[in-house]
């Protein structure tokens, strides 16, 4: 095994996107084999944070601590690791173009090196030349890599990255305070939860249920949407905390994943946790991620 025996510098520099994932996968990994360097934005979400590091807070900033971040992230895996580099590994478990110089860091001072990939090919309406070349870069830099379905390392595979060093580790369930014990009604509150974007699928929903005779259509996630909010429909536009995120699961009837594309998703492993049920889009990530019998679903794009 590529880990086995090894203590985990784990490195997760993100300041919002996917952080709750991290934090996750750092709880199933346990604490006791980690050295945790986070961005000072998100070390609140982590139960232990060795070194919270001051990343950037808009373009300009980016520009200027990336010309020192080499020489600071040098010092701090040095310090971490000691003469022990054979005993360490380096994990990325969430995307931050910073990733690359510390693959190259490690690898100097022969160190090993994995990432966890939750997306080989990037969305619909999400496609970023830098990002990818970025990803690309760094899945040809470390020793191993990490998907989060089968589906995403064959797809990896069949353009052309070495089977023999990937592997699976399944989305772990994302933690939710409460659990839907709402009564069912003939007059459903129908929920959408997450960040609003093109591949999601939130006009499909939108649309469907405009012929529905439904109590409420909550749409709850940051991002860009035309959408006019009437006595069906409620908008709630802004990044949730983990308390709004709770109440909203545990007042709607059914929690929906309308997603045109997607290789898995850590909203579903919340709506696992809640115990809400799901309508969700019939695509292969989606489908490792749950029983077939434990939700309904839909062909993309007929919601």
């Amino acid at each position: 095994m590529f880990f086995e025996g090894r203590k985990i510098l784990f490195i997760s520099l993100t300041r919002t996107g996917s952080v709750e994932y991290a934090a996750a996968l750092a709880e199933k990994l346990g604490y006791d084999n980690l050295f945790v360097i986070a961005s000072e934005e998100s070390s609140s979400h982590f139960k232990k944070v060795d070194v919270a590091l001051r990343t950037y807070t808009n373009k300009a900033t980016f520009l200027l601590q990336s010309l020192t971040i080499k020489k600071r992230l040098s010092k701090i895996i040095n310090e971490s690791i000691g003469s022990s580099a054979n005993e360490w590994i380096v994990l990325f478990p969430v995307f931050h173009p910073w990733n690359n110089i510390i693959a190259n860091i490690s690898h100097e001072i022969d160190v090993q090196s994995a990432c966890v990939i939750h997306d080989y090919e990037m969305h619909i309406g999400e496609r970023n030349k830098k990002v990818e070349y970025l990803q690309q870069n760094l899945i040809q830099r470390v020793g191993h890599v990490i998907f989060l379905t089968h589906f995403e390392r064959l797809k990896a595979i069949d353009k052309g990255l070495d089977e023999s060093k990937t592997s699976v580790w399944p989305h772990p369930l994302l933690p939710t305070s409460k659990v839907n014990t709402l009564i069912h009604s003939k007059r459903l509150k129908i929920l959408y939860l997450g960040r609003i974007k093109k591949y999601k699928g939130v006009e499909l929903l939108i649309e469907a249920v405009s012929d529905l005779d439904i109590e409420l259509l909550t749409i709850a996630g940051e991002g860009k949407i035309d959408v006019q909010e009437d006595s069906g429909i409620q908008l709630i536009n802004k990044r949730l905390s983990n308390s709004e995120i709770d109440d909203l699961l545990s007042n709607h009837h059914v929690l929906v994943l309308p997603y045109i594309d997607a290789s898995q998703s850590g909203i579903l492993t919340l709506g696992i946790s809640a115990n809400i049920p799901m309508i969700i889009s019939d695509l292969p990530g989606l489908r490792e991620q749950i029983d077939a019998n434990a939700a309904i679903w839909c062909a993309p794009n007929v919601i």
